[in-house]
């Protein structure tokens, strides 16, 4: 089927730069064969005819075309650059006028593409993967979406197998573009396990070997949530309800099981930050009942788990909703700006568990 000039032109909307030119040079390539053929070749029963396909072609051209010029604005050609590892340094620096978005277009999705493939330059060690992110925005997000979630899972499977260390901060920017112009979006990844930007303060709260089922791909915040409500953890609500904070975490599991921290540290980081909010919504029945039936606790339990106070050191909020047919976790996750966790393998592990503290932190 031939799709009309304004529909070829709307499939190709999402293509990054690099795969315009590429859907441009095909087409020249097939006008090229077509206008080099032999005339006196007929070609019968073929729909639609080449002499179609040829002039349906050279209008696609005139649409790739214009796509390409429209991408490549020499006012956006700086708005990010990217460093790449090299033999001295084994890291990825990149600066940008906006941070990535999930499934970005325009030249954030070119950002995100050159990201990736520096990513895959990294040399993986017996570290952990750092990663960091600096912002002159004082509107916090949250951090693991915009280092890792946007960016997507596979690109930090290989470097992550050993645990994930990253940070953020919103309200500096000491960074300068390297021709001179300032940007305010800094992205940072290396191989380390210790935090660069905060330090441990006060510890909110403690937990040890909590156990927990064993996630997979489609793990949501209520397993680590439920988890960590019914286990018997140190909690010290004496503290403040900081403005930041921090979490560390020690995942101990079986020597060969599958752990991919991209995919999992965002439901483990929403499940664990719900479980220090107490819920400050109305009662709702239907509410309880769909989380009962996720964590195969009672309707009354979950009500408790949700509006105790012995462990509500992140304060009140309304944590969790009912969404569609299932629920919408909501819990403060812009405010941790420091976390770590560490994955623990032994053989000696039957199932998972985990432990981990919270804590307030302050600028190093």
């Amino acid at each position: 089927m031939i799709l009309s000039p304004g529909n070829y032109a709307a499939r190709l909307e999402n293509y990054s730069l690099e795969e315009l030119i590429a859907e441009r040079n095909r087409l020249i390539c097939a006008l090229q064969v077509y206008e080099c053929r032999d005339p006196s070749d007929q070609v019968f029963c073929i729909c639609p005819s080449p002499d179609v396909v040829y002039k349906v072609s050279n209008m696609y051209l005139l649409e790739v075309t214009r796509l390409i010029n429209e991408r490549f604005n020499p006012s956006t050609a700086h708005n990010f650059i990217i460093r790449h590892p090299c033999k001295d340094e084994n890291q990825v620096d990149a600066w940008s006028t906006q941070s990535i978005p999930f499934e970005p277009k325009d030249w954030r999705r070119d950002m995100r593409d050159e990201l990736k493939q520096a990513l895959s330059n990294i040399v993986p060690n017996d570290d952990c993967l750092y990663a960091a992110f600096i912002c002159n925005d004082t509107c916090a997000s949250d951090v693991e979406n915009v280092l890792f979630y946007n960016i997507g899972a596979p690109a930090f499977y290989r470097l992550s197998k050993n645990g994930l260390c990253f940070e953020g901060r919103f309200d500096s920017n000491p960074f300068t573009f390297p021709l001179g112009r300032e940007l305010g979006n800094y992205y940072h990844y290396a191989m380390q396990n210790e935090f660069s930007l905060w330090r441990e303060k006060d510890i909110l709260s403690a937990w040890k070997e909590v156990p927990i089922p064993t996630p997979t791909r489609a793990s949501r915040p209520h397993l680590f949530w439920y988890a960590l409500k019914k286990a018997k953890n140190s909690a010290f609500c004496e503290h403040p309800v900081p403005k930041r904070f921090g979490v560390s975490i020690q995942l101990h599991i079986p020597e060969l099981a599958w752990c991919n921290l991209a995919i999992l540290i965002k439901p483990l980081l929403d499940g664990i930050i719900s479980a220090f909010h107490m819920q400050n919504a109305p009662r709702d029945k239907i509410l309880f009942e769909r989380l009962s039936k996720l964590t195969d606790c009672t309707a009354a339990e979950v009500e408790h788990f949700l509006y105790e106070s012995k462990t509500v050191v992140l304060g009140k909020r309304p944590v969790v909703s009912t969404y569609r047919e299932s629920v919408k976790w909501n819990p403060q996750d812009d405010a941790c700006v420091a976390c770590r966790v560490i994955i623990d393998r032994d053989e000696k592990y039957r199932n998972w568990s985990i432990s981990g503290k919270l804590f307030s932190v302050q600028v190093q």
